[in-house]
């Protein structure tokens, strides 16, 4: 269904092109020695049948924006529950953890931590655990992956 989406908002454009030229060719006119007359005067159901084939394209540009805002609105919300969670999730955190946390973000390692924290390195290890306990992640290759930009 994504790729069948993709494929009509890629080509959305020419619907609204079709549609404006079938609504301008059904009311086009042509001129005859000064005179101004509508080419379609003699066969108006054709006239009627291209802008109902008008209108119908027409009605199809504006559906298609219309699951194109939906879909954009719902992408929108996803994120915005993501990082509400990621906040609710960071605010579990105790402010020495938070600062712990803070420098791996930045790619630092144990030993840099704990000599910028002036802690010792098991003292680390344990802020470490409870970062990935409240985290519920794993690695430092996760919590920069799930982390990294919602600093």
């Amino acid at each position: 269904m994504e790729r069948f989406y993709n494929l009509i908002f890629r080509y959305q454009r020419y619907i609204l092109g079709i549609a404006l030229f079938l609504l301008f060719f059904a009311v086009s006119v042509e001129v005859n020695g000064g005179n101004i007359e509508l080419v379609w005067r003699d066969h108006p159901q054709i006239a009627l049948l291209i802008i109902v084939a008008g209108l119908v394209f027409l009605f199809l540009y504006i559906e298609i924006d219309k699951i194109r805002i939906k879909k954009l609105s719902t992408q929108i919300k996803e994120q915005s529950d993501k990082e509400e969670d990621h906040a609710q999730l960071l605010n579990q955190l105790t402010a020495r953890q938070r600062e712990v946390y803070d420098l791996i973000l930045l790619g630092k390692s144990n030993k840099e931590i704990s000599g910028e924290l002036y802690i010792e390195p098991s003292t680390l290890k344990t802020h470490i655990n409870h970062i990935y306990k409240k985290l519920n992640i794993q690695s430092r290759r996760e919590l920069r992956n799930k982390y990294s930009d919602s600093q």
